[in-house]
């Protein structure tokens, strides 16, 4: 209904927390029957600059002539678009839906995704005060701020969002436990299913899940710094597995050859012992 009425969508909720697949979920939906490019992401952090935004919005501006002969919209994603301080011009291209004074293709569309505004707990920022992390300016003399509380004091290092985005903020909230256990077996059963020798081992997809469910809920009984866990570790936990798994014979071979060598030394020690 937003994209209709020509409103930007600006999502916000916890990294990892599945906002970028839903985007994208729902992007490829759109161009099935099209069969054509329909999105453009921009994953935005600290070094962002305004000639980066410049370029994914003239790039989206291209790719839209192709797309208006399939009645297609294209879609500008703005992942973590709070990370910069570049967000002045994201909230120019979104609310004001002009590039640098000039106006942009209505059948462009734009959507961006916040991470939240939470402060750790006071007993954490004494941990990261105290732990010499170079922090030689005191918190209430530094002036990265968010209004008066310190950026380092925040899970998330996030800009001020403009005033005139923040009653397009949509909260999406975090998955339940439920929720993120049937994410994580699709994750898992997603990267098992590609791989040639792992996709005839129908009861690995349950044990690993099993063994990713339990991790992330122990990390967030976690009361420190290790508690914040996503989605993006359980992918990053299955790129690992699958590269020990194709690396395996090889540094089984390495490790037998090792243990050989170790044992020979051994020998010749004792035989020399016992002359």
């Amino acid at each position: 209904m937003r994209f209709r009425c020509n409103i930007p969508v600006v999502i916000m909720g916890e990294t990892g927390c599945g906002k970028t697949r839903l985007i994208r979920y729902m992007c490829d939906l759109a161009s099935i029957s099209a069969g054509s490019r329909n999105m453009l992401t921009l994953k935005v952090h600290g070094g962002t600059t305004e000639q980066h935004i410049e370029e994914i919005v003239t790039e989206a501006q291209k790719l839209a002539e192709g797309n208006k002969a399939h009645n297609l919209d294209t879609i500008v994603f703005f992942d973590e678009a709070n990370t910069t301080e570049a967000i002045g011009l994201i909230k120019e291209i979104m609310c004001d839906r002009r590039l640098k004074g000039k106006s942009l293709d209505r059948t462009v569309k734009f959507i961006a995704a916040c991470n939240p505004y939470r402060r750790h707990a006071d007993e954490m920022i004494q941990k990261l005060e105290s732990a010499g992390l170079g922090f030689y300016i005191q918190a209430t003399e530094t002036q990265q701020k968010l209004g008066k509380i310190p950026l380092r004091h925040l899970v998330y290092r996030v800009m001020d969002i403009p005033q005139s985005m923040r009653h397009l903020v949509y909260d999406f909230g975090q998955p339940s436990g439920d929720t993120e256990d049937d994410y994580i077996v699709q994750i898992v059963h997603n990267h098992i299913s590609k791989h040639s020798k792992l996709s005839k081992e129908e009861k690995m997809v349950g044990a690993l899940a099993k063994v990713l469910q339990a991790s992330q809920k122990y990390m967030r009984s976690r009361n420190d710094e290790c508690s914040y866990v996503s989605l993006r570790d359980v992918e990053r936990a299955m790129i690992t597995f699958q590269f020990f798994y194709d690396k395996c014979l090889l540094f089984g071979s390495e490790m037998d050859r090792l243990n050989e060598k170790e044992n020979t030394e051994k020998d010749s020690q004792c035989s020399a012992i016992t002359r």
